[in-house]
């Protein structure tokens, strides 16, 4: 009988009666009609049915069977070749050879038509279970039900009383798989056999036929993550038939199963090919082995007026076009449905379609089919589609014929792959199949479905207008709707968005970014990329490294990320980088470089991240950027906007000045994040942003920029479905592309008079050039001097002749004498207005008189005072000067009643000691001196800031009060007005003056 293993029954529930995955059309009747499977329903119906079959991964019904020899009797038992072991695998892809079956024969079922023994009717079912054909993800299985009847009439042995082919039903019979029906045959239990031989009576008058094979059902089990078996059986109900005496009707008379304790299971082998997802998030070139210079290409050619219109409609067909710069050729890969093996197949998504949803469909296999058909695109908004599935994966590991240097592509629908169809000329451009022409032992040979797979780069070229420039000129970005004179340069991939009518709708265009060096910078070509993973909350263990630009952890899966891990790979430049996380309850941060993990030390629940920080050291960090995006768990579920970081070797970041990608934590499931991605930039060496990523294309050039080399960087940028989008992981492509420099002339000369600070700044030349041999201009000169700031031999005249002239140091050492125009920055030259101080004898006051007796207080007992009464001489004064607290040359400009201070000093005068005079009317006078600056020669106001005092003549009574000058007395400054001098300060007009 076998060694047949107990079944195990499916946890699936019961198909409902009322849906029927065939009619009774291919039924096989005596009539030599051609035997068949019941037709397949529509693919509402169908989906229908899955979804209430979907444990058992039964897919639909073929049209064809094949047919294995069968040498068997009633009564046989378990029958088959592969009885043993109940493996039902087909061992290869040919269909009807090597074929696995196995089954059971019931024995006899006899009973009376009346009530005794002269009339009677027998029967005998069995069923074999056969795969006739099967690839990596399904097997087909037939249930082929055999009939063995037979009739007695002692009467008449050529009587028969089965109904035949034109009395009506008299049998029906049911495939159970796991404990659900899964479909429904109809044989015919016929009175005699074809005619010729097999038709006959044996020895004791029994009218009987051979077991001869009746139309069946078949259907295709899926593949699972383990091999695994399957409780089958039949079930076939006898009616319609005389028994006992009791007239035909649809009570049922009779019944079987096959095998008889409904108990065989058979063995379908698990999935060996694994999908490779190191590639989710990536966008691709799709190209064949066979023809390295064909790729899969969305077939494009529309226009409307002579202008290109990109289209994407559901059915639009796929082909194999040359080579080019195509968007229409880019696929981008990402997550579609559960593969069965604990993770996701892919959506291959065309990079044309808004939403990057248009996938590549397996047309109309909506259900198993082990029919050829051909790739389409269609939109797979939701992710559920089978057609829009595909797994993308080497050759199983357990076999080495490819080296695994190549994938396949495999639907997810029926298992079948993307073909050529032949395709072996790199000029032939054909419609893309799915066949099955791959499998153990052929994976090498059948190179129609071998692919390889290039990961697309933004390449090309972008430019600047102009070679050079300076502040105040505007530049165009150029490669993109800003042409270069060669029309073929531009930023790539492009064709079909740079130009279409709808080019604002499609989800690629580019963005820019402008950088400044102090020098030309040659961009040399690097491959650098960062690989990273990470843990997945409650998915085991650590997540198969990838690039990171494609994915850190599963943005789609609902669940958050630890044990953060990254490295550098492949760059010629030497550095490190780091990273560092903080756990969504908040605390320390946990840093790490080169590959350690971060957040790993504990359980998934208390190690959960919030935020991140990424930078790069050493010389990497001169020759890339970086820009890091993370998506949250909880909440909005959105991306974070992206956040850019931006260092240099000589300007390194660290765990403190870095910047931080996520939402500050605060214990809750809203700051988890279930995944991330970081781009690398590419920069000019050691560059400067001087404006950040954006989509405008003309440039301002500003004193901000500096001197230098202006470069422009592009990238290619995605227009997003959503902020909280959960199967576009990417927000760009990958990739850099640098201009050449521009050459920024923002040299200058500023000058500043009697300051050090842009208050002071009097005048900026901009008509100089690096390099250049210069010298100060007169317009400078004009704008600082300051009326009437002159030295004493210009007192009162109109100029300010008290000019320093230019010097290249704000202490007034250096003269301005032979000056070189700088390459970077401005040339700074300093002066200062230099002011007179005059001391005059005050109106009404004593001067000296030789024969005049002057004495310490106004009365004639008073001590008399000796000696000279002359104006103070400044000739020998030692002159300290300071402003902006620096030390400034003496001027040297002193005499008898005058000297000379800097523009914004404050003087302070000590007055002589009390001296009287007695006149002849008997009145006593002071003797009183003046000191005054004016500020311009014959009138204007003064500075608000001067402060000058003058006292009414001295009384026998004693001295008058001071007042302040009004202005209009200020104004004058002729020697005809006096004013007495208070011993206190006087300020030097400041910047303010006129």
């Amino acid at each position: 009988m076998g060694s047949w293993r107990k079944a195990a029954t499916g946890s699936a529930g019961k198909i409902a009666t009322d849906t029927r995955l065939a009619g009774d059309s291919a039924r096989h009747h005596d009539d030599g009609s051609e035997a068949g499977l019941f037709t397949p329903v529509s693919r509402r119906g169908f989906l229908a049915a899955l979804a209430i079959a979907a444990g058992l991964g039964l897919m639909g019904a073929s049209d064809a069977l094949a047919y294995a020899a069968v040498d068997f009797g009633p009564g046989a038992g378990y029958i088959g070749p592969s009885k043993d072991s109940g493996d039902l695998t087909h061992p290869d892809r040919t269909r009807g050879a090597n074929d696995r079956w196995f089954g059971y024969a019931n024995n006899w079922d006899l009973w009376n038509i009346h009530n005794d023994y002269s009339h009677r009717l027998g029967y005998a079912f069995a069923m074999v279970f056969e795969c006739d054909w099967s690839d990596e993800l399904y097997d087909h299985i037939v249930f082929r039900p055999f009939y063995y009847c037979t009739s007695y009439c002692a009467t008449n042995p050529w009587r028969g009383y089965w109904l035949g082919r034109d009395d009506g039903d008299d049998n029906k019979g049911t495939c159970y798989i796991d404990g659900v029906p899964v479909g429904n045959f109809v044989g015919n239990l016929i009175n005699d056999g074809s005619e010729g031989e097999d038709r006959h009576v044996n020895a004791y008058g029994w009218l009987y036929h051979g077991f001869y094979e009746g139309p069946g059902w078949s259907t295709f089990l899926r593949r699972r993550q383990a091999k695994t078996g399957h409780n089958v059986y039949a079930h076939i109900d006898i009616f319609n038939c005389w028994k006992n005496n009791v007239r035909p009707s649809s009570a049922i008379v009779s019944s079987q199963n096959a095998p008889k304790d409904r108990d065989m299971s058979v063995q379908t082998d698990k999935i060996y090919i694994e999908n490779d997802l190191s590639l989710m998030g990536g966008i691709f070139k799709i190209i064949p082995v066979t023809a390295p210079n064909l790729r899969v290409d969305l077939v494009q050619g529309y226009y409307e007026n002579n202008v290109p219109v990109a289209r994407y409609e559901n059915g639009r067909a796929t082909c194999l076009h040359h080579d080019y710069d195509g968007v229409n050729q880019n696929w981008m890969f990402w997550p579609n449905k559960s593969d069965g093996l604990g993770c996701f197949t892919f959506c291959i998504a065309n990079m044309i379609g808004p939403g990057l949803d248009r996938g590549l469909d397996n047309y109309g296999h909506t259900s198993p089919t082990m029919e050829q058909g051909y790739a389409k695109i269609w939109r797979n908004p939701e992710s559920t589609n089978l057609t829009n599935s595909w797994w993308v994966h080497h050759e199983p590991a357990v076999t080495n014929e490819t080296d695994h240097k190549c994938w396949f592509i495999t639907s997810d629908a029926d298992g079948q792959r993307l073909d050529t169809w032949g395709v072996t000329k790199d000029d032939s451009s054909t419609c893309v199949a799915v066949s099955n022409p791959a499998c153990p032992g052929l994976w090498a040979t059948q190179v129609n479905a071998q692919w390889d797979l290039e990961e697309v780069v933004c390449h090309g070229d972008v430019g600047l207008s102009k070679d050079e420039a300076q502040v105040g000129d505007s530049l165009k970005i150029l490669g993109w709707h800003n042409k270069f004179k060669d029309e073929s340069k531009s930023i790539k991939p492009a064709g079909y968005v740079l130009g279409a009518k709808n080019e604002s709708e499609l989800p690629v265009y580019p963005i820019f970014r402008l950088y400044m060096t102090d020098s030309e910078e040659a961009v040399a070509s690097d491959d650098a990329a960062i690989m990273a993973s990470c843990r997945v909350a409650t998915w085991g263990g650590q997540q198969t490294e990838a690039y990171s630009h494609r994915h850190i952890g599963w943005p789609h899966g609902g669940h958050s990320i630890f044990s953060l891990e990254m490295r550098l790979q492949d760059s010629k430049f030497k550095g490190s980088i780091h990273y560092a996380a903080q756990r969504f309850t908040g605390g320390e941060w946990d840093e790490g470089a080169d590959g350690s993990k971060v957040c790993s030390n504990g359980d998934y629940d208390t190690e959960i991240i919030s935020r991140v920080k990424v930078w790069l050291t050493g010389d990497i960090a001169d020759e890339y950027d970086l820009v890091v995006r993370t998506k949250l768990l909880g909440g909005t579920c959105a991306w974070s906007d992206p956040v850019y970081v931006h260092n240099s070797k000589d300007e390194p970041l660290t765990l403190e000045t870095a910047p931080a990608c996520g939402p500050e934590p605060d214990g809750s499931s809203d700051t988890k994040i279930s995944g991330m991605n970081v781009h690398l930039i590419r920069k000019p060496t050691g560059a400067r942003v001087v404006r950040e990523f954006s989509a405008e294309e003309n440039v301002e050039v500003t004193e901000e920029f500096g001197s230098g080399c202006l470069y422009a960087a592009a990238m290619l940028a995605l227009r997003l479905p959503s902020r909280n989008t959960d199967r576009i992981w990417t927000d760009r492509y990958r990739g850099t592309v640098i201009s050449k420099p521009c050459l920024i002339e923002s040299a200058s000369v500023e000058y500043y008079a009697d300051g050090i600070d842009d208050g002071h700044r009097v005048y900026v030349d901009k008509n100089v050039h690096p390099g250049d041999r210069y010298a100060p201009i007169v317009a400078a000169l004009e704008a600082a001097g300051k009326n009437p700031c002159n030295l004493y031999a210009h007192y009162g005249e109109d100029a300010a002749t008290g000019f320093t002239g230019w010097f290249k140091d704000a202490a007034l050492r250096d003269p301005a004498g032979s000056l070189e125009i700088p390459r970077k920055g401005a040339l700074k030259l300093y002066g200062r207005n230099r002011c007179t101080l005059r001391i005059e004898y005050a109106e009404g006051s004593l001067e000296p008189d030789a024969g005049t007796v002057y004495r310490r207080k106004p009365s004639d007992s008073a001590d008399a005072v000796d000696g000279a009464l002359g104006l103070p001489d400044f000739t020998a004064l030692a002159e300290r000067h300071r402003l902006d607290k620096i030390d400034l040359p003496a001027i040297g400009d002193g005499g008898v009643g005058h000297t000379a201070f800097y523009r914004g000093e404050s003087v302070t005068l000590a007055g002589y000691e009390d001296v009287f005079a007695k006149r002849e009317d008997g009145t006593w006078r002071r003797l009183v001196f003046k000191g005054y600056m004016p500020d311009r020669a014959g009138g204007g106001r003064l500075s608000r800031q001067s402060r000058w005092n003058a006292t009414r003549p001295s009384t026998p009574c004693g001295r008058m009060r001071s007042r302040t000058a009004s202005p209009r007395q200020r104004t004058n400054d002729g020697s005809g007005r006096r004013c007495g001098l208070l011993p206190e300060s006087a300020h030097v007009p400041d910047g303010r003056c006129a």
